[in-house]
């Protein structure tokens, strides 16, 4: 018995040794397979981040490519179709700009004969105002010609009066002193 519990005793010490082997065993085993699965697990992280960081650079890259395709296209057209509404606005503009210049230039030359016009009738009626007054002063100028061929009239049958009188007279002096001559 003594036997018996010296190998019971054996066993169990073979057995802690045994478990304790295997537990080191065991450690060492998951630190090598830690090691092991980081190292993998770090190599394929890499591998991983690089063929990420390729395929995201060949994408933004691709991305970019057609982005500016695609805004180079689209400036392409938002330029033509302004340069389009610019000339059909400059067109309509130049057409409102030419109605509105020919209905000024319309309407300023009608009041411009409208005031030509009244300008015209004004000066007619101040030449007629002014040939009235004329006519009237040549009325009143004829009327004082009138009374000055009356007075000159009038002044000669005077001196003709006179010189028929001095005539007479000087007639009757010759007579008198021809007849105190021959008397």
């Amino acid at each position: 018995m003594k036997k018996t519990k010296k190998m019971k005793n054996n066993n169990q010490i073979n057995k802690e040794v045994t478990l304790s082997a295997i537990a080191e065993l065991i450690e060492a085993s998951a630190k090598k397979t830690s090691e092991a699965l980081e190292a993998k697990i770090e190599a394929s992280a890499k591998k991983t981040s690089e063929a990420l960081e390729a395929k995201i650079e060949a994408s933004a890259k691709k991305t970019s490519e057609a982005l500016e395709a695609k805004i180079e296209a689209s400036a392409k057209k938002t330029s033509e179709a302004l340069e389009a509404k610019i000339e059909a606005s400059a067109k309509k503009t130049s057409k409102a700009l030419e109605a509105k210049i020919e209905a000024s230039a319309k309407n300023t030359i009608e009041t411009l004969e409208a005031k030509i016009e009244q300008s015209a009738e004004n000066l007619a009626t101040m030449t007629q105002n002014q040939f009235l007054e004329l006519g009237e002063k040549v009325d009143k100028i004829g009327e004082r010609l009138v009374s000055v061929e009356n007075k000159i009239d009038r002044i000669e049958g005077e001196i003709i009066k006179k010189v028929d009188t001095i005539e007479y007279n000087t007639t009757k002096y010759r007579v008198k002193k021809l007849e105190e001559k021959f008397a």
